[in-house]
């Protein structure tokens, strides 16, 4: 079923969606669940996976400046996906080096954010198009 040089996810994902009468109240009621499905974490909870990610990698050294931009930076680009994935994808990138053979780095190191985004995609696309779909239904 999976190609053998593909990896595999722990996030399953399931929606299942019963309309009140077939009507908007079910669109309104998986649109809702959607929305939760796509809000990001806080800051502080992003700022605290990535630091305990940086002690499970081997990491550059930095000044405070530069940690801070660098913190600030992650933090910024992470929000901008759902709370559930940023968890996961930080949490298994030191594990994940084994299984993901077209990473650009080593996982064993801080990740490039080229190999960290396509990561985050891949588990939150369909949230988004799903999103998208029910949205323009709900102006049809």
């Amino acid at each position: 079923m999976f190609p053998n040089d593909a990896p595999t996810y722990s996030i399953i994902e399931q929606i299942n969606v019963m309309p009140v009468h077939g009507g908007p109240m079910g669109l309104a009621a998986a649109l809702k669940l959607l929305e939760g499905r796509l809000a990001p974490a806080k800051p502080s909870q992003i700022e605290g996976w990535l630091a305990e990610l940086s002690t499970l990698v081997i990491t550059r050294r930095q000044d405070g400046f530069s940690a801070d931009l660098t913190l600030g930076v992650w933090t910024e680009r992470l929000s901008q996906y759902p709370a559930d994935v940023v968890r996961h994808t930080l949490r298994q990138w030191p594990d994940i080096g084994a299984r993901v053979s077209s990473l650009k780095t080593s996982a064993k190191y801080w990740p490039a954010w080229a190999d960290i985004s396509p990561l985050l995609e891949n588990h939150s696309q369909w949230r988004k198009a799903a999103y998208a779909i029910l949205q323009s239904e709900t102006l049809s």
